[in-house]
């Protein structure tokens, strides 16, 4: 288990396994855009990095608040919450990343 006292369904497999693939994509996607390969590498680890803490965030906040979910629009999905959080930490790190590099 990953931070078993703060998100007890997250694992370690499944932070590796998050990870390598986002390294994976962002690789990807920069070959596919003709980009440098490694700022792509770098890209999909950050991203991976910064998802991960928008993860942990989020079910911190709904521990501290006794929640299990954080709504019920999206039923048996832990809230519109879950759906977004890491997505909340990621982007201005890739729009911090592509302003530093001058993309």
């Amino acid at each position: 288990r990953f931070l078993n006292h703060i998100s007890p369904n997250k694992t370690w497999s499944g932070v590796i396994g998050g990870t390598v693939a986002a390294i994976i994509v962002g690789g990807a996607l920069a070959a596919a855009a003709g980009q440098w390969l490694p700022g792509g590498l770098l890209m999909g680890l950050l991203v991976a990095i910064a998802g991960q803490s928008g993860d942990v965030a989020e079910s911190m906040l709904k521990r501290t608040a006794g929640a299990k979910d954080s709504s019920n629009l999206i039923p048996g999905h832990g809230g519109i919450l879950d759906r977004t959080d890491s997505f909340l930490f990621a982007a201005p790190v890739v729009y911090a990343y592509l302003l530093i590099i001058g993309a």
